[in-house]
């Protein structure tokens, strides 16, 4: 029966870990996961539909403008006519 408290390369003790999307049994002397499986924080589970209010914006802020196209999604020139 194998152990899944110990690395079976060096016996050492597992170590539960989370890192990036992984999560699972870590051999900290091994520098290697033993078990893994998938990791989805709960901010990637969220499907609560949001709305968005646009107080303020410059056009010609090309920063302004490029928040807004990666918060809603859509192109540059999209944005700039969304601010306009």
């Amino acid at each position: 029966m194998i152990d899944f408290k110990k690395c079976e390369e060096c016996g050492a003790n597992l170590e539960q870990k989370i890192q990036d999307r992984i999560q699972g049994a870590f051999c900290n002397q091994c520098k290697k996961w033993v078990i893994v499986t998938t990791y989805m924080p709960a901010i990637f589970q969220d499907t609560t539909k949001y709305k968005m209010y646009l107080c303020s914006a410059d056009s010609n802020n090309k920063e302004h403008i490029k928040a807004l196209s990666q918060i809603a999604n859509i192109n540059f020139l999209q944005a700039k006519r969304m601010i306009k």
